[in-house]
């Protein structure tokens, strides 16, 4: 069983970091931050690893939002064990030093003797880069007000206490787990791909919510309350327009989403309201489109810059990287 989501999304509040939800580090087995720059083979790694342990256990696969084809980290829930990318913007630092964090650095694989050659280019790549994302922020942040003023027309429409009697209904049958844990993630981002989803596949019981955005919102607010008060296993996933946004949640074993992705398989489906109402406004459409413009700018300079450094990078010491990982993981299975 895998699940694709991501960890870290562009939104209106600027950067999202949420890596530190994957986990609880507490009790974690192992928690490998792995740091290097741009091309040095990070995201290569990752893969490596989940392949690896891909026909044992189930995996969830953490990719960038800037480029859907790297993966920025991967967790092994059944032996509580995440590998992540800790480098800009996603930024993590092992915290239990040596306990059950590592920190692994590949920029020791990178050629030093050479570095100088593409240096230069490097930086200003960099730069461009930087200056690039200014402008997304700037774009994203009107785009998430433009979304809230639309959500924002239906919220005189309805009665709460529906949706509050609603909620606590979807929750009756549902039993607690032990060890609560809760956690906070993106399964949609804005990215150079446009608005996007990935594939899934749940191993829970999956609800569809038909409702406008405002009123899914306040009911999975409401499920993710209840969820606290009993004490609930649940994962919240955010709008990848705005943090205080909710687009879906797990609860133990169901899955509640206004996610389209959620529902290529077998569903149920929560109706709050008579008649689906959707609402987007052409100012949103043409904001989104500048976004994905210019995060499609900023992934070929994101390229370029690999497109330097590889070549620099000594695959050899990865491998033992590589072996060494492995090996760590194992001895505490």
């Amino acid at each position: 069983m895998e699940k694709h989501l991501f960890a870290g999304a562009i939104t209106m509040e600027g950067f999202q970091n949420l890596y530190g939800n994957i986990l609880n580090r507490e009790k974690a087995k192992n928690f490998f931050v792995i740091k290097g720059g741009s091309g040095v083979g990070k995201s290569s790694l990752l893969k490596r690893i989940a392949k690896y342990y891909s026909k044992i256990y189930s995996i969830e696969y953490y990719h960038c939002s800037g480029d859907i084809d790297s993966l920025d980290g991967i967790y092994i829930s059944d032996i509580e064990t995440a590998l992540i990318d800790g480098t800009s913007p996603h930024i993590v630092d092992p915290k239990y030093v040596k306990c059950n964090d590592y920190e692994i650095d590949l920029a020791c694989c990178i050629d030093d003797s050479n570095i100088s050659k593409v240096k230069d280019n490097i930086l200003c790549l960099m730069k461009r880069k930087e200056k690039m994302y200014k402008s997304i922020f700037s774009l994203t942040n009107i785009l998430g007000q433009i979304y809230l003023e639309n959500l924002n027309i239906f919220k005189d429409s309805f009665d709460e206490n529906y949706i509050i009697l609603k909620a606590k209904n979807a929750l009756d049958k549902i039993e607690p787990q032990e060890n609560f844990k809760k956690r906070t993630l993106f399964n949609r981002a804005i990215t150079a791909n446009g608005i996007t989803s990935l594939r899934c596949e749940y191993e829970e019981n999956v609800v569809f919510i038909n409702a406008p955005i405002y009123l899914a919102n306040l009911f999975i607010d409401k499920i993710k309350k209840f969820a606290e008060i009993n004490n609930y296993n649940y994962s919240l996933y955010l709008s990848p327009y705005s943090i205080n946004i909710y687009e879906g949640i797990v609860v133990e074993n169901t899955i509640y989403t206004t996610n389209p992705c959620a529902i290529s398989q077998n569903y149920s489906i929560v109706d709050l309201i008579v008649e689906d109402v959707k609402y987007l406004s052409k100012e949103q459409e043409m904001f989104e489109n500048l976004i994905i413009s210019k995060l499609n700018e900023v992934k070929k300079v994101h390229l370029d810059i690999e497109k330097q450094y590889s070549p620099l990078v000594n695959f050899n010491k990865i491998d033992f990287i590589f072996d060494d990982i492995i090996r760590r993981i194992n001895s505490s299975i």
